[in-house]
């Protein structure tokens, strides 16, 4: 079983895009930016630049946020690893120039990014987005035939009134194991700490980017599970395998924000998969991330005051 799970590894290069590619850091445009201290121009004083996915960017007042006053294009240059943002405008207004200006990026991170028009000093700018992201990792044991349970990890996006969550992995109906997109009657229990040493629970606070590059990996492995494309249709221990290890992966893209267990099925660093079945990994592997990130858990109470909404 060992060799098919790093068989299994191995093969990932072959999942579509967010179910395993190589780590790497991106920089995610998508959203609204804000400078990080006044800007060295007053054309640039106080405007946010709302990046929007149909590769138009809108230039937004600073005392009406909601107004826009330029439009423009952008383009970033080699997305890979990135270079410039290429700004394409009609007009001169809101402190862009009609014709192309290119903004050379000098450092980017997690929430924000450095860049420096011809003739300006680099500027910084953070996101501004009044939404809190969190990630869920949860698992009980004892709910099927074998002893294993349900086991996902859970994304949460709230703005204070609501919570948006999405969860993909295995889960009960009745005593039956299913994998897929986790309904809420399955991921409820885990919007509060369990009890008991039957199930296990991390739960921290995300960025945005780190949320959509998770979600990205959950809708991936739920389109295949609706489609009948799973790497293994006869073993939902496997995928959910290797969706925990991609997900919880994905959350040190760009910089070890998790102490991470090596889930790697080599001997000499993973115990866990030369000691359980893989029906039993992503609970061992929930309860061991837990476990080193103690300090990081945010307890139901801290939850509540941070999301702005009881669950």
């Amino acid at each position: 079983m060992r060799r098919v799970i790093a068989c299994a590894v191995f093969c990932l290069s072959a999942v579509p895009p967010g179910a395993g590619a190589e780590p790497r850091c991106d920089l995610r445009l998508v959203g609204t930016w804000k400078p990080a201290a006044p800007a060295s121009t007053s054309d640039d004083d106080g405007v946010r630049y709302r990046f929007d996915p149909d590769g138009t960017v809108a230039v937004l007042s600073h005392e009406r946020p909601d107004r826009e006053i330029a439009r423009a294009r952008y383009a970033l240059e080699e997305p890979d690893a990135p270079k410039a943002i290429v700004l394409t405008a009609a007009q001169d207004a809101g402190g862009l120039r009609k014709g192309t200006t290119r903004l050379e990026i000098t450092a980017f991170d997690e929430v924000s990014f450095t860049c420096a028009r011809p003739g300006a000093a680099p500027a910084r700018w953070v996101r501004d987005d009044d939404r809190r992201h969190f990630i869920v990792l949860a698992a009980r044991t004892g709910t099927f035939y074998d002893q294993s349970g349900p086991a996902f990890p859970m994304l949460i996006r709230t703005d204070g009134r609501a919570l948006q969550i999405d969860a993909v992995g295995t889960y009960a109906v009745g005593a039956e194991r299913r994998f897929g997109a986790v309904p809420p009657a399955s991921y409820r229990e885990f919007l509060k700490e369990p009890t008991g040493p039957d199930a296990v629970m991390l739960r921290v606070e995300i960025t945005a980017t780190q949320y959509q590059r998770a979600l990205e990996i959950l809708e991936t492995w739920k389109r295949r599970a609706e489609e009948g494309a799973l790497l293994y249709a006869k073993r939902s221990n496997l995928n959910n395998v290797l969706l925990a290890k991609a997900v919880a992966e994905s959350l040190n893209r760009c910089a070890q924000q998790m102490d991470l267990y090596p889930l790697n099925w080599t001997y000499e660093d993973d115990a866990l998969s030369e000691t359980y079945a893989p029906k039993d990994i992503p609970f061992q592997y929930f309860r061991e991330l837990r476990r080193r990130n103690a300090s990081r858990h945010i307890s139901d109470e801290a939850f509540e005051k941070l999301a702005g909404v009881t669950p």
